[in-house]
């Protein structure tokens, strides 16, 4: 009869320590609210244009069409997971907005969400469209917001 009292006892402890585990496990998970975002794949606005970030290409659209505004390649590395950041490209495709093929801009992004994120490119207009510089340091400490650089960002929509 004591055996019995003793097993029970341990089959207590072990269901103490079960609950205790999956307590700590559950707190570890965020919130249904926060979700984390991932910055590549297809993004567009309520206007059509859009961005789409793959492996280390970037490319900026126009329009919904996807007609290509500039396109790049990822040339510094950022957390594509953090709520904002800076991109830095070495264009490769100066599409419409008539960018320098392989000069240097920054995209810069905030409020990253699964489903929703800001974007900029780099421009001062009208006094500066930004078509890129021919170093990268140069292109990083030149297209800053303190610079001016980043005055209006888009709304787009994960797709």
């Amino acid at each position: 009869m004591f055996s019995f009292f003793l097993e029970r006892k341990k089959l207590f402890s072990f269901g103490v320590a079960c609950a205790i585990a999956l307590a700590l496990f559950s707190a570890c998970v965020p919130d249904e609210g926060t979700e984390i975002g991932v910055l590549t794949g297809y993004w567009k606005s309520s206007y059509g244009d859009g961005f789409e970030i793959t492996g280390n290409t970037f490319i900026q659209y126009d329009d919904a069409d996807k007609n290509i505004s500039f396109a790049g390649e990822i040339v510094n590395n950022p957390d594509l997971q953090a709520d904002s950041g800076s991109i830095t490209l070495k264009i490769t495709d100066s599409g419409t907005w008539s960018k320098t093929v392989e000069c240097y801009i920054v995209v810069k992004w905030r409020g990253l969400s699964s489903s929703g994120v800001e974007q900029a490119t780099a421009s001062n207009y009208p006094s500066d469209l930004a078509p890129g510089k021919p170093i990268q340091e140069e292109a990083e400490t030149l297209y800053t917001e303190e610079n001016g650089y980043f005055g209006t960002f888009g709304v787009y929509q994960k797709q």
